[in-house]
């Protein structure tokens, strides 16, 4: 479709106009994480006294969390409420008099937002492995951050729908921030973005895996871990879909009784 090709694009463009400001942000944001992260990985493992936790070593528990925090930011895109804000002023109004799908455009902005952080991660991993080299244990392929990156990408599509319905709650409530505040939360916990799932206990890690975030989350991690394989690649893509699925359907009756309820006079 031309016009999605063209909000895409149009995304893209918009991302990059203040190129300083982007991509400070960027690096600014993933130094934060990986310091804040460094500094507390160091402190378990000193407290523990061992080489590994959980199957993995200090070198290889950074890794996890570089992954983690890319790999979180391909998954959730833009993530930035847009459509409860087009809720509230009345920019609703606009997309609904066009002759185009409104949930189209919003994913084309929110797939603009995944493409970049697609080549953000390229780029950071390249400069992390040029300054710090590459673990001993990490067998770093092309294969493997395939894998990943398409993994993520079909979780990102998941996301992106749980997402919109929680906004869509602004058809009815007058705020809906705390919902995704709470979402966003939960998600990333039991994805295994904050810590692997390794280290949950059993019963909470077996709960996890009846739900689909551990497949947006941990398993795209393992593949670009190099501890997956094409097999576990097609099985979680598989089960992302199923979920996918019906949610889209709840997404749609929810976007049509939610129009019900619009009348775009803005706030």
């Amino acid at each position: 479709m031309k016009w999605f090709s063209a909000m895409y694009s149009a995304e893209l463009k918009r991302m990059f106009t203040y190129r300083v400001d982007f991509w400070v942000q960027f690096f600014f944001g993933i130094a934060v994480e990986l310091a804040i992260a460094y500094f507390l990985w160091d402190a378990l493992f000193t407290i523990d006294g061992s080489h590994e936790i959980s199957g993995y070593t200090m070198p290889m528990m950074m890794l996890y969390t570089v992954f983690a925090a890319f790999g979180g930011r391909i998954v959730r895109g833009n993530e930035r409420m847009i459509v409860a804000s087009d809720i509230y002023d009345g920019g609703l109004t606009k997309y609904l008099l066009y002759p185009i799908n409104y949930i189209i455009v919003i994913f084309s902005q929110a797939l603009a937002f995944s493409t970049v952080t697609v080549f953000q991660m390229a780029l950071g991993l390249f400069l992390l492995f040029a300054i710090f080299g590459i673990p001993q244990e990490y067998q770093f392929t092309f294969e493997n951050m395939l894998m990943g990156t398409s993994a993520c990408l079909v979780a990102s599509v998941f996301y992106f729908v749980t997402y919109v319905i929680i906004d869509y709650a602004a058809f009815w409530v007058d705020t809906v921030w705390g919902l995704s505040v709470m979402y966003r939360f939960i998600a990333q916990f039991l994805s295994g973005f904050f810590i692997p799932l390794e280290m949950f206990p059993d019963s909470l890690r077996k709960i996890a895996y009846f739900t689909p975030f551990p497949y947006i989350g941990a398993e795209p991690i393992k593949m670009f871990l190099g501890r997956s394989s094409w097999q576990q690649w097609a099985h979680v893509n598989v089960v992302i879909v199923l979920w996918t699925i019906p949610v889209a359907i709840i997404l749609q009756i929810v976007w049509h009784r939610g129009l019900k309820n619009y009348t775009g006079v803005g706030i």
